[in-house]
């Protein structure tokens, strides 16, 4: 006898996501960050280490979104040339520092509303024209700082 049983959507609710799932890990995590500022002492520890150690599991990294004025370089002249990246931080425009994906998603939404209100790229050439001599554009990256310029060494060709 067959006592498989497939798995239902309750009526009118949708199955949760993974995206959901890190948004409660997000939310446990500053919950028991919470908890252990108030306990001390070595609960406060083991609740710290359980909070970072579901937000590893989860991929749940911090990152920081903010406007940089970015151009392409040069790389070199192998097969045929090969241009890489690179950015200054725009500091008129305070970096957001996030975690997870849809609060990064929010930051980029955020930093390309100013960009637009404030006309910054009005009259620039876009980044893939020779003529281009700089782009304000949102740039999001791992960490709770913002470098002050991107990228740190310039990359090789191999």
């Amino acid at each position: 006898m067959d006592t498989k049983v497939e798995p239902q959507e309750a009526a009118g609710e949708q199955a949760p996501t993974y995206g959901d799932a890190v948004d409660r890990v997000i939310d446990l995590a500053d919950q028991w960050r919470e908890t252990a500022r108030h306990t001390g002492g070595e609960l406060a520890d083991a609740i710290l280490n359980c909070a970072c150690a579901l937000e590893r599991e989860f991929g749940v990294l911090k990152r920081v979104v903010g406007i940089y004025m970015v151009d392409r370089a040069f790389g070199g002249h192998e097969e045929g040339g090969w241009y890489y990246d690179t950015g200054v931080l725009f500091k008129d425009f305070e970096p957001i520092i996030c975690r997870g994906n849809e609060e990064a998603r929010a930051a980029h939404a955020k930093c390309e509303a100013y960009i637009a209100e404030h006309k910054m790229n009005d009259g620039r050439h876009d980044p893939n024209s020779v003529l281009c001599e700089g782009w304000y554009a949102s740039w999001a990256f791992s960490g709770d700082a913002a470098p002050d310029h991107f990228p740190a060494v310039k990359p090789r060709y191999e």
